[in-house]
């Protein structure tokens, strides 16, 4: 019963703010919340839709599998790429914008490159990538309302979908900000909650660690194992040699995404000024630090508690019900809810944005409401019969991702004479050179595509600028950062 109070609740409060958030007003209210926004609405909103369900329950799980060495790795990348991007990225982009008036990602790129082609280019990939990376946190939210409620795998995508679907149609930018401010709340909340009844029910963190070293985990390795970076993993990414590898280049496809995920570095379009991007400088990093640590450390430590388990995916909600009394299993699952509802009702905007004004070319809320509507039901459609694992979903979308935006992000933001032919060829390049690696390549080698796509966008920038002749390719003046 208590979980169906919190779960009916936490619905019904973001509905309302849904609701509330309603306002008759143009594209920039709709899209960007009149870009606005003050350093807490943005660095929490930037948190939250960072950190999904795939966080925490993905992030979980996969600690349960990898270990300590690989959590510890990943915090660290994580921290790394949040200062980055609030560094690198976040001030010039913010400058560009206010003095251009523009409203999207992709719409960065036809004013910086003069290039309409770039533009739709960009929303094609924003489309199709986003979709399949939605799929990983129906899946993880579904996986919870499976363990926990009992609620069939179907029944609970749709649970989770219709109501972000319907308050960020209703509200826009404005409610998806002001859910995502209470959502991470929760979510942070949680996962200390979570770690803290943990670190409790082991009798201390020292305490924990001497147990998990006696734990004989399957295939009879000791749990030793677990706190050295590629010491424990699955059996065929352990005997091809590549377990270090895979393990680096997944940490990086998913931290590297702070740097360029349309979803994310939106909420430097919607700050309010300069002082906003200076304050979110050091409060993302340390929402994203104290989350992380706490959330993958959660995985190792599961072995004491719940051995042998084929879905990994399942060990932070298998592990709540075993261990923890109806209240405060409830807290823990409006948390992976929020995690997983922050960052739906982001890619939502980001599809619609890109759907609406950057292929279709139009300036009507009305039609972005709808499309909000449509494009939502895409991914829920899909993740009745998902793909592979979440972090394995998650990395390979992500890795796309950054591949093709990336490199034309920062040549945009940073050469005074940024390339036209070479962002496109690029963005291109980057998106071919993913999927024939996740085709051909991944298995035998384990390295997650952002790798060589990334290594290969920046070739084929400079491929496309040397083949481009310079009077054609040079940006105007009235474009110039």
């Amino acid at each position: 019963m208590s979980y169906i109070i919190a779960l009916s609740v936490y619905i019904l409060a973001m509905l309302i703010i849904g609701f509330i958030s309603y306002r008759r007003e143009g594209e920039r209210g709709y899209f960007l919340a009149e870009g606005k926004l003050g350093p807490w609405l943005v660095s929490i909103s930037f948190f939250a839709t960072y950190f999904s369900t795939s966080a925490l329950l993905g992030g979980g799980g996969s600690g349960y599998i990898f270990g300590f060495g690989w959590s510890a790795y990943l915090t660290m990348f994580h921290v790394l790429f949040a200062v980055l991007s609030w560094v690198v990225v976040a001030p010039r982009l913010k400058e560009f914008v206010q003095e251009k008036g523009i409203l999207t990602i992709p719409e960065f790129f036809l004013a910086r490159y003069n290039s309409r082609a770039l533009q739709v280019i960009s929303s094609l990939v924003v489309l199709i990538f986003f979709e399949f990376y939605m799929i990983s946190i129906y899946k993880g939210s579904s996986n919870l309302l499976q363990v926990m409620m009992g609620i069939p795998y179907e029944y609970g995508i749709f649970l989770v979908a219709l109501p972000v679907i319907a308050y960020t149609s209703i509200g826009g930018f404005r409610a998806v900000v002001l859910t995502d401010f209470v959502q991470g709340i929760i979510l942070l909340f949680g996962a200390l909650s979570l770690f803290g009844a943990l670190v409790y029910k082991m009798g201390g963190i020292s305490a924990g660690l001497e147990a998990l070293s006696k734990v004989t985990l399957p295939g009879g390795v000791s749990g030793k194992a677990l706190m050295v970076l590629g010491g424990y993993g699955p059996p065929p990414i352990l005997k091809s040699g590549m377990m270090i590898p895979f393990l680096l280049s997944l940490t990086f496809a998913i931290s590297v995404a702070q740097l360029s995920s349309p979803q994310l570095i939106i909420r430097f379009y919607a700050a309010r000024d300069k002082e906003v991007i200076r304050k979110g400088m050091f409060l993302t990093p340390i929402l994203i630090g104290v989350f992380a640590a706490t959330v993958f450390s959660i995985g190792p430590f599961a072995h004491l508690f719940v051995q042998g388990l084929k879905d990994p995916d399942l060990v932070v909600p298998m592990l709540v019900q075993k261990l923890f009394p109806g209240t405060f299993a409830s807290l823990i699952l409006v948390a992976a809810l929020a995690a997983a509802m922050s960052t739906i009702n982001s890619n939502l905007m980001v599809l619609a944005s890109s759907l609406v004004k950057d292929i279709l070319g139009l300036r009507n809320v009305t039609l972005a409401r709808i499309s909000v509507v449509f494009l939502g039901l895409i991914s829920p459609i899909l993740a009745l019969n998902p793909p592979g694992i979440i972090v394995t979903i998650i990395g390979s979308a992500f890795s796309v991702i950054t591949s093709a935006f990336l490199v034309p992000l920062l040549f945009g933001l940073y050469s005074k004479h940024p390339s036209k032919g070479g962002a496109i060829l690029s963005m291109v390049g980057a998106v071919v050179t993913c999927m024939v690696w996740e085709a051909f390549f991944y298995k035998k080698f384990f390295i997650y595509s952002v790798v060589p796509g990334l290594m290969m966008s920046v070739v084929f920038y400079y491929l496309g600028a040397l083949l481009t002749r310079p009077e054609e390719e040079a940006v105007t003046s009235s474009t110039s950062l």
